[in-house]
Order: structure tokens, then sequence, then C-alpha cells
């Protein structure tokens, strides 16, 4: 789908509107229209993210793999670790953000969840050495402000620390390992280490299940200069397609897999219900795009930024590729600067640029 701003002009000569000391490049000026144009209607924004994240599965798709991926975690939890995790995971489902929270928390390498143990090296059916533990007792100490159940209690509620002591007890009791960092002069303090950061990966999983494998919203989003459009990467890829390739382009956002982006793409695919999803995303777009134009407005943009491409030349006004130290430019240092350059008018505005400085000079 194309969508195009009316209002925007294609000429690719310098606007001669004055913002401070300096003038508004045709690229900035296209980003603040349609920025505008969006603001009057969020349709045209909202009309791209319903067309293009939903582009290779249905809801109904989404829905289906996640109800499947929720049903294979409840089982193997219960073939694995004797579990049955279904309540705790409905509750978590009924609160996204508080998940979400949970996940971060125990990212921390630093969580004591086995205060002792005896470490147990025995032979796999493959014949290599693994590793368990033997009567592991949980490091639980309510009084203690410092305590990672306690913590979790102060973070998250009672309630589902009493879930987590639950859960770590029983994977402690059945987990084994291949490594548990032993050399040496390792100390068995550091051995039940692997054995914390195991435990809280196990129950990471369960949380990232809840969210959902499928829900990932991260993409970046690029104003197309030359169709005067929008447009995404691919999921799960980080840079544009070949024919968006093409053109030159301004990052607007780039969203990340967090937050209520990924809580609303969650229960979109949990509930089938997707206006909100696209609301939240739309809303994205537009604030990025206000950030960006604010971003670029008060910058000093140079040649260097477009050899990096950073911003295509068309951002640059005039007297931003001027100041450039343009005349230090040799004529092979220019050629490998055209070649981050796709709009031929751009090179075109640039050599006239050029071509002045030097009658002027």
């Amino acid at each position: 789908m194309v969508i195009t701003a009316n209002k925007i002009s294609n000429e690719t000569k310098t606007i001669s509107k004055e913002v401070g000391t300096r003038d508004v490049s045709t690229g900035l000026k296209k980003l603040q229209d349609f920025y505008t144009l969006a603001i009057n209607d969020e349709s045209v924004v909202k009309d791209f993210v319903r067309d293009n994240f939903f582009k290779s599965k249905t809801a109904s798709n989404l829905q289906k793999l996640q109800s499947q991926e929720k049903q294979r975690k409840f089982k193997n939890f219960k073939s694995e670790f004797g579990a049955d995790i279904k309540d705790f995971f409905e509750k978590l489902e009924s609160d996204l953000a508080t998940t979400q929270k949970m996940i971060v928390f125990l990212k921390d390498p630093n969580l004591k969840l086995i205060k002792d143990a005896e470490i147990v090296d025995f032979k796999s059916n493959y014949g290599y050495i693994r590793y368990r533990l033997n009567n592991p007792i949980l490091n639980i100490d309510w009084d203690d402000e410092n305590n990672v159940f306690t913590r979790l209690a102060k973070d998250f509620g009672k309630d589902l620390a009493d879930d987590i002591v639950d859960i770590s007890s029983k994977i402690s009791t059945k987990i084994a390992l291949n490594n548990i960092a032993r050399w040496k002069y390792s100390t068995k303090s550091e051995e039940i280490t692997s054995f914390d950061n195991a435990i809280c990966s196990r129950i990471s999983e369960i949380l990232e299940a809840v969210i959902s494998r499928e829900s990932s919203v991260a993409r970046k989003v690029y104003l197309n200069f030359s169709k005067n459009e929008l447009v995404i990467t691919e999921k799960y890829h980080t840079f544009l397609g070949r024919e968006d390739q093409k053109d030159d382009v301004v990052l607007l956002v780039d969203i990340k897999n967090e937050g209520l982006a990924q809580r609303a793409y969650s229960n979109a695919i949990r509930t089938g219900e997707l206006d909100e999803l696209f609301s939240v995303i739309t809303k994205r777009i537009i604030s990025g795009m206000k950030s960006k134009i604010k971003s670029l407005d008060s910058k000093k943009l140079t040649l260097k930024q477009v050899q990096n491409d950073i911003v295509p030349l068309e951002m640059l006004s005039d007297e931003q590729i001027i100041s450039s130290n343009l005349m230090n430019y040799r004529t092979m240092d220019l050629l490998h600067l055209c070649q981050h350059v796709k709009d031929k008018k751009q090179i075109s505005r640039l050599v006239e640029i050029i071509a002045k400085e030097i009658r002027d000079k």
C-alpha cells in the first residue's frame, strides 16, 4: 500500500524557509508535511500498520500457534520437572506488564536462589558427565529485604513470589547441567551459581511463553523520499528489502519488542482484537516522526552523515552541504559520497552547489 502526502513537494531545491539561521531542506520539509498529514488524519499511518504487521500470518493463525506453544510448554514442564504451571501461567497472562518486569528481574546474573546443596556428578545415557543438586535448600529469608524472594514479594506480590518459590523448588531437584564452571580452584558457591542462573533461565522461558514467541513488534519504519511513503523492515529483519534500498529513506522509528507495543501485540494474538494494537503502533510511529523532526531540526547535519547512511542528502540544506568542508572534498571523495545518494536529482543539486561555490570564489 502506498501512502502519499499530496502536499509534499517533489522539488530538489532548498526551500527558503528560515529556521533560526539556516534553511529547511526539502527532506525535512517533506517529513514535516507528512507528519502534519498524519496528525490531521491518523488513518494514513494506521492503514499502513494494518496492511504490514500481519502480512504473512492472520490473527487466527497466530492464535493457533500461541495455543499450541502454551500446551507444549505445560506438557514439557510437567514431564521434566513434575510441575503443573497452568495456574501460574494464567496469573501472568492476566498482567502482561508484570510479566515483562519479572523477565527483566530474572536476567540479573547475581540472583541467589539456592542457599546450599550437595553437587552430584553422574554419567548421562550418552556417557558424558552431568551435574545435579542433592537436597537443595532454597535461599528463603522473608526478613532480609535483600533476599531474592523477599524482593520478588515486594516487587510482584507475595502470591507470585510463593509461586516462584514452588517452581524453583521443583526445578532445583530435577535440573541437570552439562557444565557448572568447575575448574581446579572453583568454589562450591560459584558452582551453585550455575544452577541459580539455570533455574532463572527456565522460569524466564515460562514468562516469555506467556508474552508469546510470535508477539514480536520489532520493526524499523522509514519514510521513502522518492515515493513519499512509509516503508518497513520485514519481521526479524534489520534491513529494508532490495526494492526499498533503491531509494533514499530516513529512519523514523525503531520499534522495540518491549513495553506497551509488545503487550498490545500479545493481547491481539490471544484475543483476536487487533484495533488496539494498530492504534498503539500508529501512535508510536507518529511520535517517532515528531521526535525525528525535532532531532534533525536541531542537529548540524553534514556530508559525513550522508556517507555513513545516517541521513539522505536531501535532508541537508544547501548551507549545511557547503559548511561540511565541501571544498576540501577531492574528486574521489565526491564519487564515494555519490555512491550513498540514490536520487540522481540530489547528485545534480550537489554538482550545482559545487559549481556555484567555485564561481563565487
